[in-house]
């Protein structure tokens, strides 16, 4: 049968080329004592999305995780300890060859440990399991263990690097807003490629600290939450916000033309007035002031010449009462 899988390729196996190196002499192994067309793995839990790790013959996974669900019509006869193999009652379903599917639980050591994973061996254009020398049991019992070893491994170093990736994201996030830290954000920055352009935009949270003198802390901790939830609904899923100090935040918005970005600011702006958060803002380009560098140091001098521009009528009516 033609595939669009070469010999000993692998689909969906994460952890590099070493790993599927390692994997690929394995299965050549046990191949050489149960010969099938391809190996696959599937969760002995769910059959679901069985992974195609070796072999040219390559049945559809969905059609394979429906033929290993019924537990009834499976044989033992002929096969080594914890095998088991049942025949295709309906040829056309891949492409009118016949099959024969054989399935081994992968366990390892003496104890038999036991795996989530069921290794799954299809042998194409026949119904009759292979034929396997008695003399190569125990040589195969050896295969699984190793296999078995193999993806409890691969499960332990994915789960560890799920919890480093847990851990990046929990560190790059600021406690209090869940909005990304300064550390996060420069993360996002440096991830930028050279050609391509951003809207940087600045906000400072206008009396923060006389709310947080008046109301308390508890207070001001509500509103930047609140400042968060809002800017957040109106961000793209592309764009990121960072609370980059106590009452500063930065917006990057990809891809925006000056309308758009424009736009942006003002829908801001007004969702977070009726929510009685007043903010000061300052934006600038990439491509208008030449460098990523540049465009926060301009986007920062406006936000803070808009800012000053607020006080400033609040300095001359203090200077009008003294």
């Amino acid at each position: 049968m033609s595939s669009d899988a070469s010999p000993h390729s692998f689909k969906a196996l994460p952890g590099g080329l070493r790993l599927e190196q390692v994997l690929e002499a394995q299965l050549a192994l046990l191949t050489s004592y149960v010969p099938v067309s391809q190996w696959l793995v599937a969760d002995s839990t769910e059959f679901t999305e069985p992974v195609h790790l070796y072999g040219e013959f390559c049945v559809g996974p969905l059609w394979l995780a429906g033929f290993l669900l019924p537990s009834q019509g499976w044989s033992t006869k002929g096969m080594p300890a914890y095998f088991s193999w049942r025949r295709s009652e309906s040829r056309s379903e891949i492409q009118g060859q016949p099959v024969c599917v054989i399935k081994v639980p992968l366990s390892a050591g003496s104890a038999r440990k036991a795996c989530r994973q069921v290794l799954v061996g299809v042998v194409g254009g026949q119904l009759a399991p292979p034929v396997i020398d008695p003399a190569d049991h125990h040589r195969i019992s050896l295969c699984l263990d190793s296999l078995a070893q193999f993806f409890e491994l691969l499960e332990q170093l994915q789960d560890a690097n799920r919890k480093l990736l847990e851990v990046r994201e929990s560190s790059s996030r600021d406690p209090l807003t869940k909005a990304l830290n300064r550390w996060g954000w420069n993360d996002r920055l440096r991830a930028l490629q050279a050609d391509d352009d951003v809207a940087i935009v600045f906000i400072d949270v206008d009396f923060l600290k006389e709310i947080n003198d008046t109301q308390g802390h508890g207070a001001g901790d509500r509103l930047l939450q609140s400042l968060v939830q809002i800017a957040n609904g109106l961000l793209r899923r592309e764009d990121c916000l960072a609370r980059i100090g106590g009452d500063e935040f930065a917006v990057m918005i990809k891809a925006a033309n000056r309308l758009d970005a424009d736009m942006l600011q003002e829908r801001l702006r007004k969702a977070l007035s009726e929510a009685g958060i007043f903010v000061s803002m300052g934006a600038a380009f990439k491509s208008e002031a030449g460098t990523l560098v540049k465009a926060l140091r301009l986007a920062d001098a406006r936000m803070y010449k808009e800012k000053r521009a607020k006080r400033q009528p609040r300095l001359e009516a203090d200077r009008v009462d003294i």
